[in-house]
């Protein structure tokens, strides 16, 4: 009898810790005017694809260019490129393979990364 009352304290103790954490976790993420998750899904798929893919600039990256586009044989672009025009390019990446995928529905912005 005294280990189920011990294991009911256990319990109820680690349920209590566990409410009060994820509350207190929740008023952090509750933030900021310019959240991730209220841009469309084709803005918030470029936006992480700039924080997790490192900006290709210098000749140690070719065939790399801006934001991961590889340099097609018919392409002229060079590594000095600046990054409106990476981003023009990952946006235009991105809406190819969003038209390739177009048949699986919203699922096309997740495979077009």
């Amino acid at each position: 009898m005294k280990y189920k009352k011990i294991f009911v304290f256990m319990l109820i103790m680690s349920v209590l810790t566990t409410v009060y954490g994820q509350e207190k976790h929740r008023t952090k993420l509750i933030p900021t005017k310019l959240s991730i998750y209220r841009l469309p899904p084709l803005e918030r798929a470029i936006s992480c694809i700039k924080f997790y893919e490192d900006w290709h600039g210098e000749k140690k990256h070719w065939p790399y260019v801006g934001w991961g586009h590889k340099v097609l044989p018919y392409e002229r672009f060079t590594n000095d490129i600046t990054k409106t025009q990476g981003d023009s390019i990952l946006r235009a990446d991105m809406r190819k393979l969003c038209r390739l995928f177009r048949k699986f529905g919203r699922d096309s912005t997740l495979l077009s990364c």
